[in-house]
């Protein structure tokens, strides 16, 4: 075993495998000791795939899977140091809950005391004592949630693998998760991968987050750093950034302006007169233009107009789509704003609209 100041840290080096049409290609991954970390893709894309690598159910063509120090490319599952959290929580219906949090606790082969005191710990940290003599089938999804992960956890693995583990949830109990699986996470200090599609979970959980696409990680960083940065126009895709229009840098008297369909984008850079790009405006930093209220230095360059063509009132914010004044063929751009804007703006389709694009706001990919 590794040495134990390396307990728990991960590293996937160059792992690829090949299943009949799919293949995950040179995979590259490190987690420090204790961290959560959660990879995040569409259906398809390898998620469970990389589990599956990661347990040792699959064996990759190529590259190494070390843990704690030690590589355990070629070690059976039960060797491994890991447990499991799968999506459909795999609970045995024929035991109670107390005796599924001991199966896996007694797999550490451990006396009874000691194995009396982490039953307690764990079911401590999640507030499931109250449960323990329920049969499994009495649980709520949440609850049986919860007893699975006390499960999972009893073995003391290195790191622990969580399947899609709230996608079976309703939304209220799926956000009370967020906060609870991170607080017993931090105080246990167990490196955990947990592989999700949904934006939201990955942000709230991750202490950083993957980006998967078609077989490979294509972006890695705390989440913040990846919504304002997304590395790649197909990266900014997947996160829900329609506004990706193909352009042409041309000459501007500050920096660079970029020619798109009838209209000309300006942005501080400086880039290659004639280059081909993909401009991103990610819709949150579309600004909506309040008549005769002076405009800030980050939006003046780009103020432009359309007509409100749909809006959509969420909980919290609204979706719009705006079609720009832009030439022979109008330009569709989404904004999204927060939802008191829309009363205070007295918002309604067929209405014309100035909107501004926050300067360093503007993602830029150069092609070739």
């Amino acid at each position: 075993m590794g040495a134990p100041s390396e307990r728990g840290r991960l590293e996937l080096s160059d792992l690829s495998i090949e299943l009949g049409g799919f293949a995950l290609r040179g995979l590259e991954l490190s987690c420090p000791p204790g961290e959560y970390h959660v990879i995040i893709g569409p259906t398809g894309c390898g998620k469970s795939t990389t589990i599956k690598c990661l347990l040792g159910l699959l064996t990759p063509r190529s590259g190494r899977v070390v843990l704690g120090g030690d590589d355990l490319t070629a070690a059976p599952t039960e060797r491994r140091r890991m447990g499991y959290l799968p999506q459909d929580c795999a609970l045995f219906p024929h035991m109670n809950v107390e005796r599924n949090i001991r199966f896996g606790i007694e797999a550490r082969r451990r006396d009874a005391a000691s194995d009396d005191a982490m039953l307690a710990r764990l079911v401590g940290l999640l507030g499931i004592g109250h449960l323990l003599p329920r049969r499994v089938q009495q649980l709520s999804g949440g609850e049986r949630q919860k007893v699975a992960l006390a499960r999972a956890l009893g073995a003391k693995p290195e790191l622990i693998l969580l399947d899609e583990p709230l996608s079976s949830l309703d939304e209220a109990s799926r956000r009370r998760l967020w906060f609870e699986l991170r607080e017993v996470f931090a105080e246990l200090g167990t490196t955990a991968i947990h592989i999700t599609h949904s934006l939201e979970e990955a942000c709230a959980m991750g202490d950083r987050i993957s980006v998967m696409l078609a077989g490979r990680i294509v972006q890695t960083g705390l989440a913040r750093e990846v919504l304002e940065r997304p590395a790649s126009p197909e990266v900014a895709a997947f996160l829900g950034y329609r506004n990706i229009y193909p352009g042409v840098v041309g000459r501007s008297e500050h920096g660079s302006c970029i020619q798109l369909e009838g209209l000309a984008i300006h942005t501080s850079r400086v880039l290659p007169v004639g280059q081909r790009v993909q401009l991103c405006i990610r819709p949150q930093d579309v600004r909506i233009v309040e008549p005769g209220r002076p405009l800030a230095p980050a939006i003046a360059r780009n103020v432009l107009g359309g007509e409100l063509r749909q809006l959509v009132a969420l909980s919290d914010s609204c979706v719009a789509l705006l079609l720009l004044d832009a030439g022979p063929v109008p330009l569709e751009l989404e904004l999204r704003f927060p939802v008191h804007l829309e009363r205070r703006f007295a918002l309604e389709p067929g209405q014309r609209l100035e909107v501004g694009f926050y300067e360093p706001g503007l993602l830029v990919y150069l092609e070739g």
